[in-house]
């Protein structure tokens, strides 16, 4: 349904409606992997931060509702750090590192709390490189 979504405001009505409490479990929502939940109405984006950027988005934690800390302004770990951490993994791709973040990918230690599934979002510009730098594939 690209093109017609419904109104912010309205979105943002029906979204907090359904109780959904982190980034992580929107994207389960979306997915339609999150029990108990009406479904995710086609006017609705998968991506609000794109489609409502200059339509009043100010963050997931407005959206869905809830006091958890912008994903931006999470103290994660040093991007270089979690960089190092993330090549030892040896993952090939970012459908290999959406399967680990997960929990899908066996043999694999943790994510740790401080290394964030959405690096691309929570790094800056000018650190982050693309999937290829941040999983060591380049």
């Amino acid at each position: 349904m690209r093109g017609h979504h419904r109104p912010f405001k309205q979105a943002r009505v029906f979204v907090r409606g359904q109780k959904i409490a982190s980034y992580k479990e929107w994207l389960r929502y979306c997915q339609g992997k999150l029990k108990g939940k009406k479904p995710k109405p086609l006017d609705i984006p998968q991506n609000p931060r794109d489609t409502y950027a200059d339509k009043g988005w100010t963050g997931f934690s407005d959206w869905l509702g809830n006091d958890n800390i912008s994903y931006r302004k999470h103290v994660w770990r040093l991007f270089p750090k979690a960089r190092a951490f993330v090549r030892k993994l040896k993952l090939k791709s970012n459908r290999e590192w959406r399967s680990y973040v997960a929990g899908t990918a066996s043999g694999k230690p943790k994510l740790p709390r401080d290394i964030p599934t959405n690096p691309n979002y929570a790094y800056s510009k000018r650190e982050w490189k693309g999937w290829r730098d941040w999983l060591g594939t380049d």
